[in-house]
């Protein structure tokens, strides 16, 4: 059988990465750089980056130098892969993850061909999509070692646990919100926010640790391991609820259905009892949903909330329906912070719609689903399906917000999308 267009273009990179790996690595045998290996614990510091919140929030809020507020990640990303620049090998990784990457990196350059060149807001518009997937390239190769594999995993626990902690202790203690996160009609006062700053970041990174923890869970045979997985678990599942976030819980509910309806129907019943259950049971948080549909929210949605911004995306669309406005031109931080407009769209696809058009959108959502497919067909692996959820819900939740615009949230995603790649290569019925 003749090889894929797939297969080939894989073969063809696979021969230019094993070339450009070795001058490389001669290149950093001989600088000082070559011992940085035998260095100790190299390996933990590699894993580095997975504090990623805490070093955000340090940089934010330590009113420092604005300038390395603004930068200090791209520093980072640029010092921890010349760290690992030396000892590249592409045997390492995984090949069929390769070419559908280059492509939707060549389709953000054919994008800025065809809808403009703007200067500095062009190319932060194109950064803020495209720089966190390199992070996921970075832990690819972290992670094609099984040590580094399994420390990430307990990294990120710990992280997502403590973060769920913080946020509850936010609650306990009646921490005051930084912004105005509550409705005039809500019944609540206070919404958990942790190190985040907005209730629905907060949310966001929740629903992407409790799909992962699912999938541990799912997965571990250990009853110890379990046990922990699940308190870690129950104590995210708290945490999310005090952010009070209907997109965030909508998200991962959509995202288990999905993933349940494909792989364990009876399981999905169970758990859509459950969850009726604990809606009608606890006050605040269904009156949050119930609140939804009220003439009251519905008439501030239409006047100045999201379906106002809604309509008015829609029709800036449709005026350059094709390949769009160009990056960093609308409805997002890029635009705001150039002074372009505004206006934020509260959803990351009509973004994606106004400033890339069609062409844009449609080689994202083919980006992403098709990394979701990989994963979530590894029918012996209950971890990925696991990230398979953490996924997808991350991919819901902006629909209701432009989460995919914060970079700690995208950098989270494609942690768990390095991990997914990686197990796929590694360990395709690994437990942790």
């Amino acid at each position: 059988m003749p090889d894929s267009f797939e297969s080939k273009t894989g073969k063809i990179i696979y021969k230019m990465e094993c070339n450009w790996a070795k001058m490389i690595s001669k290149a950093f045998a001989r600088s000082p750089f070559g011992g940085i290996k035998q260095m100790p614990y190299y390996d933990s510091i590699t894993l580095l980056p997975l504090f990623y919140i805490f070093f955000d929030y340090l940089f934010r809020f330590s009113g420092g130098n604005a300038l390395l507020v603004q930068l200090w990640d791209e520093l980072a990303l640029i010092f921890f892969i010349s760290l690992i620049a030396f000892d590249f090998d592409s045997r390492h990784l995984p090949k069929w993850w390769k070419v559908p990457t280059a492509l939707f990196f060549l389709s953000g350059i054919a994008g800025i061909a065809a809808s403009g060149y703007f200067g500095r807001s062009t190319l932060d518009g194109y950064r803020l999509i495209y720089q966190p997937i390199l992070w996921g390239i970075y832990f690819i190769r972290i992670f094609s070692k099984e040590e580094s594999r399994k420390k990430a995993i307990d990294i990120l626990i710990i992280t997502g646990t403590f973060i769920s902690l913080h946020a509850i202790a936010q609650i306990v203690f009646k921490v005051p919100m930084q912004g105005n996160w509550v409705d005039t009609t809500d019944v609540i006062s206070l919404r958990a926010f942790s190190v985040l700053g907005s209730p629905n970041s907060l949310g966001s990174i929740l629903i992407m640790h409790i799909g992962f923890l699912a999938g541990l869970i799912w997965a571990e045979k250990d009853k110890g391991k379990k046990a922990v997985y699940v308190f870690c678990e129950l104590t995210a599942l708290a945490a999310l609820y005090f952010t009070y976030s209907r997109g965030a819980v909508l998200a991962l509910a959509g995202a288990a259905v999905i993933i349940l309806l494909v792989k364990n129907r009876r399981l999905l019943l169970y758990l859509s009892f459950a969850g009726t259950g604990l809606l009608l049971l606890v006050d605040k948080g269904a009156y949050r949903f119930y609140n939804l549909v009220s003439p009251d929210t519905i008439s501030n949605m239409l006047k100045d909330g999201r379906l106002s911004k809604w309509a008015y995306a829609l029709g800036e669309f449709i005026k350059n329906p094709a390949f769009g406005k160009g990056y960093g031109q609308f409805g997002g931080s890029i635009a705001i912070k150039y002074g372009i407009t505004d206006f934020y769209t509260d959803n990351f696809y009509l973004k994606t719609l106004v400033e890339n058009g069609l062409f844009g959108l449609v080689a994202f959502l083919l980006f992403a689903g098709y990394f979701i497919y990989k994963f979530a067909g590894e029918s012996d692996n209950r971890i990925q399906m696991g990230i398979s959820i953490a996924l997808i819900a991350f991919l819901l939740h902006n629909f209701v917000d432009n989460l995919y615009g914060i970079p700690v949230l995208t950098f989270y995603y494609y942690i768990y999308f390095a991990m997914g790649i990686s197990l796929i290569k590694h360990a395709p019925k690994e437990v942790a």
